[in-house]
């Protein structure tokens, strides 16, 4: 039963179109005649087929190891991951329309806490930046969607630093496109952006506190 669908997956293009996304990634030598029976695990194949067939199912995780994962891996090493995004939900993928449908990161990080932030710092600002979304739900919802995005954001920043030892500090996100001249908000954006800065500035302030306080001495 196996091998039936080990001998299967090879044949099936939309899984050689995750090896060959893999193979880049990690860098395989074209000699390396382990990858392939160790991608093409029996539990991987099972994993890529419930990807593709269940529309609820969005996130494929592969480690360095090799391993598939449905979702985030409930503990990150500190290599290379390999993470297999639906841009939406969907179960009618094929060999035609997969590299439109799925989208492909590299992440690498210590805990969850690292993937949430990764996740925030890229999928959810592309989506909140996106000049077309922005036009569609109007003033009111963006800055509603705004105010949360930076709570996450902030939280996760937060949370990932203490971990690690550290104290990082939250950078806040106005909306707008990277490389976007400043120039050319107009005044109740400006006015938006200059209270997102107070309210960042506020929080830095109390984080840099805690620190003196906890060791007055340094």
């Amino acid at each position: 039963m196996g091998d039936e669908g080990e001998s299967g997956s090879k044949k099936n293009p939309r899984h050689m179109w995750f090896q060959n996304k893999t193979k880049i990634s990690f860098a395989i030598k074209p000699t390396d005649k382990k990858f392939e029976k160790n991608f093409m695990s029996e539990e991987n194949v099972v994993k890529m087929n419930d990807f593709l067939a269940m529309e609820d199912n969005v996130l494929l995780c592969l480690s360095e190891l090799l391993k598939a994962e449905l979702g985030p891996p409930p503990k990150m090493s500190r290599g290379k991951y390999l993470c297999f995004w639906k841009i939406k939900p969907t179960n009618e993928i094929d060999i035609d329309n997969i590299g439109d449908i799925i989208m492909v990161n590299e992440l690498s990080g210590s805990s969850v806490h690292d993937f949430a932030q990764t996740v925030a710092e890229s999928c959810f600002k592309s989506v909140l930046t996106n000049n077309a979304n922005k036009e569609r739900w109007g003033d009111v919802a963006q800055r509603e969607m705004l105010e949360h995005y930076n709570k996450y954001l902030a939280c996760t920043t937060i949370l990932c630093g203490q971990i690690k030892g550290e104290t990082n500090l939250p950078m806040p996100t106005d909306g707008s496109p990277e490389g976007d001249d400043d120039a050319n908000l107009n005044a109740k954006q400006g006015k938006h952006k200059l209270s997102m800065l107070e309210g960042a500035v506020i929080l830095w302030t109390k984080q840099i506190r805690d620190v003196i306080l906890e060791s007055p001495e340094d």
